[in-house]
C-alpha cells in the first residue's frame, strides 16, 4: 500500500491515525512539495514494511533523533530541499549495503567539499552507522553533537584530507561502536 500526499502547499501535517489501520500494509509513503515544518519523533513508528518515505521540498528544519528508527525494511529516506542544517552543508543520507555488511546501514556522506570554518550538524538521524567528512580542506573544527545522536550506533567516521586544526577534548567519548577512525 502506498500514501500519497505529496504536491499540497496547504499541508503542514498528516496525523498517522489517520492512517493506523493499514500502517502493517504500507510501502510508500510520498508527502513531499507540502507545507511540513516538523514532525514527532515516533511518527513513523509501527511500519514494519515500509520501504520508502519521501518528504523533499517542505519545510523541514529539524528531524527528531528516532524518526527512521527500527524501520528495518527502509531503504529510502528522501529529504532534500528542505532547510535542515546538513543537507545546507552538502551532505546526503543514504541506503548502503555491502557485501560484507549485506543487512545494510544509513550513512552519512558530506565529502561535497561545502563544509568551511566548524562543522556542527545537529539534525542527522541517531541511526547512521557511518559518517564521512573527509575532503573538506576548508573545515576546522568539528563540534562532537554532530555525531552525537549517533553515539550508540556509529561504526565509522572519516575525517581524513580536512583542514581540522584540532579536535576537543574526549571528542570520541560518546561512540561506543565505533570501529573505524579515519583522521
Amino acid at each position: 500500500t502506498r500514501l500519497y500526499f505529496y504536491s499540497n502547499p496547504r499541508l503542514t501535517y498528516v496525523d498517522p491515525a489517520t492512517w493506523s489501520h493499514i500502517k502493517h500494509q504500507i510501502t510508500h509513503i510520498y508527502m513531499y512539495s507540502c507545507n511540513i515544518s516538523s514532525l514527532p519523533d515516533d511518527y513513523f513508528a509501527g511500519h514494519l514494511k515500509l520501504k520508502q518515505i519521501q518528504l523533499y521540498n517542505n519545510k523541514l528544519t529539524t528531524l527528531p533523533p528516532n524518526i527512521i528508527r527500527n524501520l528495518t525494511s527502509l531503504r529510502t529516506f528522501y529529504v532534500y530541499n528542505n532547510p535542515l542544517d546538513f543537507i545546507e552543508k552538502g551532505c546526503s543520507l543514504t541506503w548502503t549495503s555491502t557485501a560484507s555488511l549485506p543487512q545494510g546501514y544509513w550513512q552519512l556522506d558530506c565529502t561535497s567539499n561545502k563544509i568551511a570554518g566548524q562543522l556542527r550538524l545537529l539534525d542527522v538521524p541517531s541511526n547512521v552507522e557511518v559518517m564521512r567528512f573527509n575532503n573538506n580542506p576548508f573545515m576546522m573544527s568539528v563540534d562532537p553533537m554532530t555525531w552525537g545522536r549517533s553515539g550508540d550506533d556509529l561504526r565509522e567516521l572519516y575525517l581524513e584530507s580536512s583542514g581540522l586544526l584540532s579536535l576537543p577534548e574526549r571528542a570520541f567519548a560518546s561512540l561506543r561502536r565505533l570501529e573505524k577512525l579515519w583522521i
